[in-house]
């Protein structure tokens, strides 16, 4: 536990009560509360389980929306993970790294419920194509990391969207999934380099993620190591946050002029909806 361990021993009754409740917004605000209070001490300094759990609150938020009616077995499922996270927290005995471990126990637990039903018949796990894939999207990074110089690009964004779909379809190992924790991170920071507006911020995520990557690429993957750099990361993304709150990027597309279509076609398609909405009244 870490300094001021009752401290964050409350925000994790404070989860685990949203997470009981249902209500994953809530869930969300907790953990990041538990990865500020972080900033605040000097020994014991662990973000991974906030990360966790505010990972955990954003899937199960988005499996409330899309598949309800499988929510109440997957939150079965999930509770005693949530528990665990927070025993280990609690357990002197525990290393800060064990927590890797019970991240990728929640990934293959519920890794069915995060699918549809054409997906679970279909796919299977596939761990060698997930680390091959993932090794490919870190060389991918590596070679077009002067992108994130540019505020319009999403290219983590895309990047994490490619391993979510696979860690869901093809399952994978503890390797993969603290890669996907690292970018995950990192992806929360470029958030804030890109809404200061400057180069020289947007600057800061390339040796961020080259450090990432050299970690990563590691035969032997060094698990203090890796946290080192989450917690780096996390920290950063903190202190971003007390300067400037929660901030949304906004994506604008501009538009010189209207489009101006021809009369033939207006009336082709007011004649269209016109039947459409016929149709629908019988």
């Amino acid at each position: 536990m870490s300094e001021h361990g009752e401290v964050f021993s409350l925000d994790i009754e404070a989860i685990l009560n949203a997470f009981n409740e249902e209500d994953y917004n809530s869930m969300n605000m907790y953990s990041n509360r538990f990865m500020s209070n972080n900033v605040f001490i000097k020994e014991g300094i662990n973000f991974l389980p906030g990360f966790i759990y505010k990972d955990i609150s954003q899937d199960f938020r988005r499996l409330k929306g899309l598949r309800p009616d499988t929510l109440s077995t997957a939150k079965a499922v999930c509770m005693p993970i949530l528990e665990k996270i927070r025993d280990y927290y609690l357990d002197t005995e525990k290393k800060p790294t064990d927590f890797w471990e019970v991240y990728l126990e929640y990934f293959l637990t519920t890794r069915e419920y995060m699918l549809n039903d054409v997906e679970k018949e279909v796919y299977k796990e596939n761990y060698d194509f997930t680390r091959s894939s993932f090794d490919w999207l870190l060389k991918f990074l590596d070679e077009n990391k002067n992108l994130l110089l540019h505020d319009r690009n999403l290219i983590l964004n895309g990047v994490l969207n490619e391993m979510v779909r696979i860690l869901r379809c093809h399952s994978g190992r503890l390797k993969d999934v603290v890669t996907f924790s690292l970018i995950r991170s990192l992806e929360y920071l470029e958030t804030y380099l890109k809404f200061e507006g400057s180069e020289e911020e947007r600057k800061k995520a390339i040796p961020i993620l080259e450090k990432s990557i050299k970690a990563l690429s590691k035969d032997d993957l060094d698990l203090n190591e890796c946290l080192e750099i989450l917690n780096e990361i996390l920290y950063e993304w903190r202190l971003y946050f007390i300067k400037f709150m929660e901030v949304r990027i906004k994506r604008e597309i501009s538009i010189d002029k209207p489009i101006e279509l021809p009369e033939d076609v207006k009336k082709k398609i007011s004649e269209s909806i016109s039947k459409t909405l016929e149709e629908d009244i019988r």
